[in-house]
């Protein structure tokens, strides 16, 4: 690694008490398996602990050249101007997510690239103003695995082509790893759709020209092939190299 590879914030959380075992284990596993790809795409991965957060002061630090939001509990309905909680909603923790609505606007402050994975494409949006479905319907399409089977499931996505996704993955559909039962309803401002499930679900949201994007599946999921995450890894350090340098096109790479 150089002296100019581009530093990542990844906020974590520390407790997840009111989690399931095996949940735990497997957001720590695709936890790190998301860092691992950073690491190999070339970012220094600096974790910041989500616990912790004081309303009024910027999250956001001059050494922080992007931000990278993984998965995790519900966001908070009250946070998008929703009185009304759904009784399936699980693991939600208003602290850490005014912590990472916050560290997300002050991204953008920043004019910094985020990239959001579920949970977190989820957050992206409601920084901006958008909303969410609290609960998705298990019918036509399950967009999360059923019980008594496995919590993950796998659907085709629709990409469009001239997106920021499309040009990192390479492809205009793919069969993609998914585990959500909220997802994107109405659009935060600067945001548009890239992906589409054949529900008409919206699966993936970016800012065009700058970096910012996030997806509703999850390429990180060990049982999934490894080379979409690595694609959208490197694609997004690219990014994020680019706007730190100032000088060079969307796509430039890291330095080896």
């Amino acid at each position: 690694m150089t002296d100019d590879a581009v530093r990542i914030a990844v906020p974590i959380r520390r407790g997840l008490s009111e989690y399931e075992p095996a949940i735990v284990d497997l957001v720590n596993a695709f936890a790190e398996r998301a860092l691992s790809a950073l690491a190999a795409a070339g970012a220094e991965v600096l974790v910041v602990a989500a616990d912790d957060f004081e309303e009024g002061r910027s999250p956001w630090r001059s050494e922080f050249d992007g931000l990278l939001l993984l998965g995790g509990g519900d966001v908070d309905p009250g946070l998008y101007g929703d009185p009304v909680r759904h009784p399936t909603l699980w693991g939600v923790n208003e602290q850490v997510d005014r912590f990472e609505l916050s560290l997300v606007r002050a991204a953008q402050d920043a004019k910094v690239p985020t990239f959001g994975i579920c949970r977190g494409l989820q957050v992206l949006n409601v920084a901006r103003g958008g909303t969410l479905l609290q609960h998705l319907p298990d019918a036509p399409l399950a967009h999360r695995g059923l019980p008594p089977g496995p919590p993950m499931a796998e659907h085709a996505v629709r990409i469009a082509s001239d997106s920021e996704i499309g040009r990192a993955l390479g492809v205009s559909t793919a069969t993609v790893r998914t585990g959500h039962h909220q997802g994107i309803d109405r659009i935060g401002t600067g945001l548009r759709p890239v992906a589409w499930a054949a529900d008409g679900l919206v699966e993936a949201l970016e800012e065009a020209g700058t970096g910012t994007f996030g997806v509703q599946w999850h390429p990180e999921d060990p049982a999934a092939d490894a080379e979409p995450l690595a694609r959208l890894c490197r694609y997004f350090v690219g990014r994020v190299y680019a706007v730190k340098r100032g000088d060079g096109p969307p796509n430039t790479p890291p330095p080896a």
